[in-house]
């Protein structure tokens, strides 16, 4: 079992701070064109801090355009030391960005004992508040009640498995399956913060390596 569905941070612990990595390639490069010498010497390099539990997820966007970590135990001075000491960082083949992201996490019986073996796909769906920040927030926790019943509606129907605000408070973060009946957008459109135009979206799909 992947070390993230595994780890108590995945239990909804108050307080519990992750950081979400996009690893993207520059434009010149993907995943193909880099010599297998450099692709070697990066994987040790993520190997090393998910053997030390700093990294709980790594896994290769879809649409090959990087990559992706979910990582924790670290402040961001430490974690942002790390990616530049990446070879691929090094080289300039990469560009990367951090967002923290304080969760809250609900796991049913299905997720614990079929999801990994059912499904090694996952959406990063990264909220983002319209500007100007200030005048949103007013309307954004005018809508949290509805918004909170959205989430909720969405974890009872076991697709979403995590979602919490972004520190600094400037969107938020969900986790999720991918949809079998309808696509993720037509969920995501019944969100209020959608409804109201207050939060853009984006999403990326991802497939869990470790």
């Amino acid at each position: 079992m992947p070390r993230w569905f595994n780890s108590f941070l995945f239990k909804g612990i108050p307080g519990t701070k992750l950081f979400i990595i996009t690893m993207n390639y520059q434009d010149t490069y993907c995943a193909a064109t880099i010599s297998d010498s450099l692709l070697s010497a990066h994987t040790k390099h993520l190997q090393k801090y998910f053997d030390a539990e700093r990294f709980l997820a790594i896994g290769n966007k879809v649409d090959q355009s990087g990559e992706l970590i979910i990582a924790a135990n670290l402040e961001i001075e430490e974690l942002q030391g790390i990616l530049r000491e990446d070879p691929l960082y090094r080289a300039g083949v990469i560009e990367t960005q951090i967002v923290t992201f304080l969760p809250s996490m609900k796991f049913s019986d299905y997720h614990q004992k079929n999801l990994i073996e059912e499904a090694h796909e996952l959406l990063l769906i990264s909220l983002n508040y319209r500007e100007p920040i200030n005048e949103t927030l007013v309307k954004i926790d005018r809508q949290i009640p509805e918004h909170r019943e959205f989430l909720e509606k969405n974890y009872q129907s076991e697709l979403f498995l995590a979602s919490g605000r972004k520190d600094p408070r400037t969107g938020g973060i969900i986790l999720s399956l991918v949809p079998t009946s309808k696509k993720i957008e037509e969920v995501l459109d019944e969100d209020p913060f959608a409804i109201n135009a207050l939060a853009d979206r984006e999403i990326t799909r991802v497939r869990i390596g470790r």
